[in-house]
This record gives C-alpha cells, structure tokens and sequence, in this order.
C-alpha cells in the first residue's frame, strides 16, 4: 500500500515542486487564455493538495487495522 500511495503521490509532488524552477509556470503554454501569462493563477494550485491529500488519507486508511 506504501508503494502504491508513493506512486500515486510522485507526479502531484513533483508537478508542485517544479514551479520553484526559474522560469516554470503552472500551466503549459498552449493552455493558457488570451491575456493569461505562465504565473496567473492556476487549478493545480487548488488540485495539487487536495489529491495529496486524497492519497494520503486513503493510505492512512488501508493501513490502519480493522476493528
């Protein structure tokens, strides 16, 4: 189950670390709206920790012990 909560959580993490490069944004280019630039505000900023989240409680679910 650890695995499987790391693995699921890998590509959420590293899509949130990567707007800590220079010069990377959010959003890819060809998404962007007329008048959007690549620091505007996103969904992944909202989706990121909710998914984190998701993964992390359904990983503290399935190892707690029944009962």
């Amino acid at each position: 189950m650890l695995a499987a909560a790391i693995l699921g959580a890998v590509y959420w993490v590293t899509q949130g670390l990567a707007n800590f490069y220079p010069g990377v944004g959010w959003t890819d280019p060809e998404f962007l709206r007329a008048g959007e630039t690549l620091n505007d505000f996103s969904p992944q900023m909202i989706l990121d920790p909710i998914v984190l989240g998701v993964v992390f409680l359904g990983w503290y679910l399935a190892r707690k012990p029944a009962g």
